[in-house]
């Protein structure tokens, strides 16, 4: 399930479409452009939402537990063995796809 907010927390309402893919342990906010990307990653795969969470999309099937940005240019995500996975400029630089498999725009 999905929970979005838009008041600090005061109140809350459920998504209505487009839930993550499974189970997500992390989301983490890349602030660009007018509006922020939301990240969810987990040990099944990650997703994006560009509408504040209300509805997510596929993102990439490797799993992380974590992750996290500096900014907009410079991230952070890690799993599983100790795999740890640096962003920048929102495009992996690690041998593997990474969770951006090319970026994710604003």
């Amino acid at each position: 399930n999905v929970a979005v907010t838009t008041d600090g927390g005061k109140t809350w309402e459920l998504g209505t479409a487009g839930r993550p893919n499974g189970y997500r342990s992390c989301v983490a906010i890349l602030r660009r452009g007018k509006s922020p990307v939301l990240l969810a990653v987990g040990p099944s795969g990650s997703d994006h939402s560009r509408d504040g969470g209300r509805t997510w999309a596929a993102h990439g099937a490797e799993g992380f537990h974590s992750a996290s940005f500096v900014g907009a240019a410079v991230g952070w995500a890690v799993g599983e063995g100790g795999r740890v996975a640096k962003y920048t400029n929102a495009r992996s630089t690690t041998p593997s796809r990474g969770i951006f498999r090319g970026g994710i725009r604003p």
